[in-house]
């Protein structure tokens, strides 16, 4: 994971590479193996270096390339190496050498505006063309590298990290109001919007072209919505996906440094973890981390409690591993430093916890950790199937699943039919109509009423909650609609740019685009079966997993440690905010609403409205965006 950065101008300026210097001070930390800056013509170019995998020991970044005077900076971790090799041609003695630069840059020569749709792997890149004086643009499937812009009729800039951009003075910082309302209402909008009106970031499977003082982007990459894998039996669907998965764990073990991998010992991780060990050397060390709350009380550690199914992992191999006990850190007792970091506000409640892993890291040597990250979303939990047999009148079927199901998870049978009959296609809609209309006639009836009517009013907030009927949608549309959630790619992001700070690479086989279109392409039936979730994963699984983790059908919950360090760590914190807000937070908060959470809050913090934990942290994050950036209007 290194760091990328570049402005190219149609002014005539005569030169931009000081500019290119206050941006390198803003990334410079992404780059510990080196920093270098090109500047050809109306275009600088700057690239910092750090090597995780073999090849990238020969990177020399900005690449230039003689025959065709295209010019290459990257961030990227190229998986499909041997099948571009060969459809490019290199002769198979002088691979070893190859960065992934070169083979993006070669892809480019030969596909163009088309070559990203033939990469398989993490990247954000740009590729000058000094000839056309045309800058190319793009970023990987699902965005785990960042790539954020601004464009004006002088100048484009583009830079890993927002800090890059901010630090020069040509670059507006207003705020983006309509940002700012959706973060109130705890609500991803897209993949495009910063929190400054004129700074986007380049969505996922998209490229981006610069010539002449303009730009457009295109999606290069999206899911076959019409195909669906069909085999034999479910043992043939469980070995194709347990090779898929294997190969894409393989390639994140390309790394020059030890090995790290998260553990929370839920399905998704264990399987990372578990297939990793068996695909290094007997003789690597590999490095686990957990995260643990003994210090909760017995009805709260029950929701979060793994340590049973994280020993049961580290029983079957040999790992070094690292427990997090989370009593020991403050949740925001490092905000100021995270604020500094990010350049804009976050949802990222356990953040506390995945900077100590990422400082433990660094301290062993680790560039790399793997993770489970999103492997629930990215295979599904199936209960959509569910839908599936409803819509297409299959009430037998649905019923035998709702048997298998209550038997598994030991839930009353009319429990589980309240759940996936009566509340979709009865409850819900009549409560979703009644709540639009609602707030049709009350301004303030709003599924979040924390923001002011006029804020409301003006950047339209009632029309996010609009009607959704989520029930009479196809399996393979709500699947769909996770697979492309903006909240995936915010928390690669989130992930990328702080794990940076630590000289971290954080890595997600499940994130794979081939794991991803596979999980896609999969019968609703083999997501969930026989009354377990995730069956295709369960069943890949068997004999690489310990079985009572394969068997496991509860979820870890790991809200009730952020709670107690909340109330016990950062309680006088939030008074301070909420009694003090910020001119800004001010005129679009209704104080009196937030103090009224913050009391019920205090009395039943682990039974009252889990959006109100929700809703303090999110206002004390933009009030400490608001202070240190002085965004906001005084």
């Amino acid at each position: 994971m290194s760091g990328i950065a570049g402005i190219v101008c149609f002014d005539n300026r005569p030169d931009s590479m000081h500019e290119m210097q206050k941006m390198v001070g803003s990334i410079a930390h992404r780059g510990p193996d080196g920093v270098n800056c090109l500047q050809v013509g109306e275009a600088s170019l700057v690239n910092c270096l750090l090597k995780t995998t073999p090849e990238s020991i020969f990177e020399k970044q900005p690449l230039q390339d003689d025959e065709s005077k295209y010019i290459i900076t990257a961030d990227a971790r190229i998986d499909n190496r041997i099948e571009l090799l060969d459809k490019i041609g290199i002769d198979k003695r002088a691979r070893e050498n190859i960065p992934d630069s070169r083979i993006i840059l070669e892809a480019y020569k030969k596909w163009h505006y088309d070559c990203p749709g033939q990469l398989i792997g993490d990247y954000a890149f740009a590729i000058w063309d000094t000839r056309r004086k045309e800058l190319f643009c793009a970023r990987d499937h699902i965005g785990v590298r960042p790539l954020f812009y601004y464009s004006s009729d002088k100048v484009f800039i583009f830079a890993s990290e927002i800090n890059a951009l901010l630090a020069l003075p040509g670059v507006p910082n207003t705020i983006n109001d309509r940002r700012v309302a959706e973060y109130i209402q705890l609500v991803v909008g897209n993949t495009t919007d910063t929190y400054y009106k004129n700074i986007f970031r380049l969505e996922p499977a998209t490229i981006l072209v610069v010539h002449k003082g303009k730009h457009f982007t295109k999606k290069y990459w999206e899911y076959n919505h019409d195909y669906t894998i069909k085999r034999k039996d479910n043992s043939e669907y469980a070995q194709e996906f347990k090779e898929i998965f294997f190969e894409a764990v393989r390639c994140r073990l390309r790394t020059i440094s030890p090995i790290g991998c998260a553990l929370s010992g839920g399905l998704d991780s264990s399987s990372v973890v578990c297939v990793t060990r068996k695909l290094v050397d007997i003789s690597t060390q590999l490095h686990t981390f957990s995260y643990n709350f003994p210090f909760l009380s017995a009805d709260q550690l029950k929701k979060i409690d793994e340590r049973q199914y994280q020993e049961a992992i580290l029983a079957r191999g040999d790992y070094i591993h690292h427990p997090i006990v989370g009593h020991d850190f403050a949740p925001l007792s490092e905000l100021a430093v995270h604020m500094e970091i990010y350049g804009q506000p976050f949802f990222f409640p356990h953040l506390y916890l995945e900077m100590q892993s990422w400082l433990i890291a660094q301290r062993n040597g680790i560039h790399v950790i793997l993770n489970g990250l999103d492997g629930d979303l990215v295979v599904s939990h199936g209960y959509e199937h569910l839908q599936q047999l409803i819509l297409k009148g299959r009430f037998c079927k649905f019923y035998e699943n709702i048997k298998d199901i209550s038997r598994r998870h030991n839930v009353a049978e009319i429990r589980l039919l309240s759940s996936f009959m009566f509340r979709p296609y009865f409850r819900d809609p009549l409560a979703q109509m009644y709540n639009f209309l609602k707030a049709k006639i009350d301004s303030d009836a709003t599924t979040n009423s924390i923001v002011t009517e006029e804020f409301s009013r003006s950047h339209k907030v009632r029309d996010r909650n609009e009607m959704k009927f989520a029930s009479l949608r196809s399996a393979k549309r709500c699947h769909l609609q996770n697979l492309t959630s903006p909240l995936l790619t915010d928390t690669l992001e989130l992930f990328n740019i702080f794990a940076a700070r630590f000289r971290v690479e954080p890595r997600s086989p499940f994130c794979d685009r081939r794991v991803m279109e596979f999980c896609y392409a999969l019968p609703s039936d083999q997501k969930l079966k026989n009354g377990w979730s995730r069956y295709v994963l369960r069943e890949a699984m068997q004999g690489v997993i310990p079985q009572t983790v394969k068997e496991r059908v509860d979820k870890s919950d790991l809200s009730p440690g952020f709670i107690h360090n909340l109330i016990l760590k950062h309680d006088q914190l939030i008074e301070d905010v909420v009694s003090h807000f910020h001119p800004y937070l001010s005129k679009i908060v209704k104080r009196n609403e937030i103090k009224k959470r913050l009391s019920l809050f205090r009395k039943h913090p682990y039974d009252c409205n889990r959006l109100y934990h929700l809703n303090l942290y999110s206002l004390v994050v933009l009030q400490q965006w608001l202070t240190q950036k002085h965004k906001a209007p005084a």
